[in-house]
């Protein structure tokens, strides 16, 4: 309830959900009147879990796996003025997991050389360099990126990953989980990153609700 509710009186014109189930459909009910447009591939995929609301009408939407991997996207262009954006909720793998454990095997660090050299071999980068040469490739012109990276702006991947796709956060980060810690022992893991003509104006952090995730508020400009 706390979450809905907070939801709710964000007043956002674009909601992404991560770690939303299939069994959070019935609870996200009070959301569909006022985000009529939505996209998920919770019937695709068992481990789909993210989720895209809005209240503009969303063309081309995207809903699963990239390039039948990782990371698993929701969302498509939405029109602003009669602009196309597309933006993407997204989550990705937490750091510390090996790409010895991944079922990608050696294509792990193919994937993170895209990003860059000197990487450390983690799924995470390799996740991060496929869904950056995904970005490049699909995904032209205008965009927003956003999600739990699992991964501080300072870090090696995520750095590597806006200096590739061009992505920024030149808005700033907030410390964002776990949300029942106080503020100097959370980390700054929750994004909303752009490029192009889109940018990031103001972020900062909603209100503490039933997730260990304190919620990510931007607003998005527009720039000549």
């Amino acid at each position: 309830d706390g979450t809905i509710a907070t939801l709710l009186a964000s007043d956002a014109d674009i909601i992404g959900l991560v770690e939303a189930t299939p069994a959070w459909r019935p609870a996200l009910q009070p959301l569909y009147a006022r985000y009529p447009y939505r996209v998920d591939c919770f019937d695709r995929d068992p481990e789909c879990q993210t989720m895209l609301l809005s209240k503009l009408p969303i063309e081309t939407p995207i809903a699963g796996r990239v390039w039948k991997a990782t990371p698993i996207v929701a969302g498509g262009i939405v029109r602003w003025n009669g602009r196309p954006i597309t933006v993407l909720a997204t989550h990705w793998f937490r750091p510390l997991l090996r790409s010895d454990a991944s079922r990608w095997g050696a294509d792990d660090a193919e994937r993170a050389a895209y990003l860059a050299d000197g990487l450390p071999l983690s799924r995470q980068a390799g996740q991060a360099g496929l869904f950056a040469k995904y970005l490049d490739r699909e995904t032209p012109g205008e965009l927003i990126v956003m999600g739990d990276l699992n991964s501080a702006p300072w870090s090696g991947v995520q750095k590597a990953f806006r200096a590739r796709t061009g992505l920024d956060n030149r808005a700033g980060w907030v410390a964002s989980w776990p949300s029942y810690l106080p503020w100097p022992l959370r980390l700054p893991i929750d994004h909303i990153l752009a490029r192009g003509h889109v940018v990031v104006t103001r972020f900062e952090a909603g209100p503490r609700t039933d997730s260990d995730h304190l919620p990510v508020v931007a607003e998005i400009g527009w720039r000549d």
